[in-house]
C-alpha cells in the first residue's frame, strides 16, 4: 500500500473532492482525521472508511479559526501519533458577479479558501517537523488559470492558493517537507450545491471544453493528491498538478 503506517489530515473531508481523497488515502493505507463542518457527512465518510477495513476519524472543524486548526493536528497526533500529510481541501464557491458579490460573501470566500488553507499549512508543519517530515497537499483550481464566469473571486482565492503552495514549499524544503497543490477542471460532483438540472447544465456548458471530451470525477483528483502525498513524489516540491482533462491548455 502506497500509504501504509502514514496519517493524514484532509480538511473538507466530508463531500467533494475531499471525500474522495479520505477514501482514496485510507485504501492505501492511511490512518485518516476527517475535518468538517457537515458532521452528518462526516460521520459517514469515516463509516464508510472503517466498513472497508480503514482508519478514520472525524473532527468538526471550522478551518477559518486558528484554535480549532490545531486542535484539528493534536487529535492526529494524539490519535495516531503523529502527523505525514495535511490536505487543505476546504474550500467555497460564491456564486456572483463583480458588482453583485457583497462583501460579507467577499469575507467568506477569502477566508475558507485562503485563511483556512493557510491555517492548514501553519498548523501541519510543526507536527511534520516532529514526525521527522511530511507531504502538504493543497486544492488550488483550473479557475487560478482561466477566468470563468460568475465567480471572479472563486477564481483569485484559488490563485492566492497556488502561491501559498510554492511559497510554503520554498520555505519548508530543507526540512523534509513537501507542500504541491492539484488544481481540478470542471469535475461533476456535489461541492458547487448544484441541482441535478443544474448539474446536468454544467456538464453540457463545459464539456466541450475539455480536448479530452469528458468531465472528470472525484476520484481523478484524489489519485493525483495520492500521488503527491506519497513517497513516489519525494523529489517533488512547489508544483500545481493540473487535473483538468486539458481545460487549461
Amino acid at each position: 500500500m502506497r500509504l501504509e503506517g502514514k496519517v493524514a489530515v484532509v480538511t473538507g473531508g466530508a463531500r467533494g473532492f475531499g471525500r474522495g481523497i479520505v477514501e482514496r488515502f485510507a485504501a492505501e493505507g492511511a490512518s485518516v482525521v476527517v475535518a468538517d463542518l457537515l458532521e452528518d457527512e462526516g460521520a459517514a465518510v469515516v463509516e464508510a472508511v472503517q466498513q472497508a477495513g480503514g482508519s478514520a476519524r472525524f473532527l468538526r472543524t471550522d478551518v477559518t479559526v486558528g484554535e480549532q486548526m490545531a486542535a484539528l493536528v493534536a487529535l492526529a497526533e494524539e490519535r495516531f501519533g503523529k502527523l505525514d500529510i495535511m490536505v487543505g481541501n476546504a474550500g467555497v464557491l460564491v456564486r456572483a458577479g463583480l458588482e453583485e458579490i457583497t462583501e460579507e460573501q467577499y469575507r467568506t470566500q477569502f477566508d475558507v479558501n485562503v485563511k483556512g488553507t493557510w491555517l492548514a499549512c501553519k498548523y501541519a508543519i510543526p507536527a511534520m517537523r516532529r514526525a521527522g517530515g511530511g507531504a502538504i497537499v493543497l486544492t488550488a483550481s483550473a479557475a487560478a488559470y482561466r477566468a470563468l464566469p460568475g465567480s471572479p473571486l472563486y477564481g483569485a482565492s484559488k490563485a492566492a492558493i497556488v502561491m501559498l503552495a510554492k511559497n510554503t514549499a520554498l520555505g519548508v524544503a530543507r526540512e523534509n517537507i513537501r507542500c504541491n497543490a492539484v488544481a481540478p477542471g470542471p469535475v461533476a460532483n456535489e461541492f458547487y450545491g448544484f441541482s441535478d438540472a443544474e448539474m446536468q447544465a454544467w456538464v453540457d456548458r463545459f464539456s466541450p471544453d475539455v480536448p479530452m471530451g469528458w468531465m472528470g470525477e472525484s476520484i481523478d483528483v484524489a489519485n493525483a493528491a495520492l500521488f503527491l502525498a506519497s513517497d513516489e513524489a519525494r523529489w517533488v516540491t512547489g508544483t500545481v498538478l493540473g487535473v483538468d482533462g486539458g481545460f487549461t491548455l
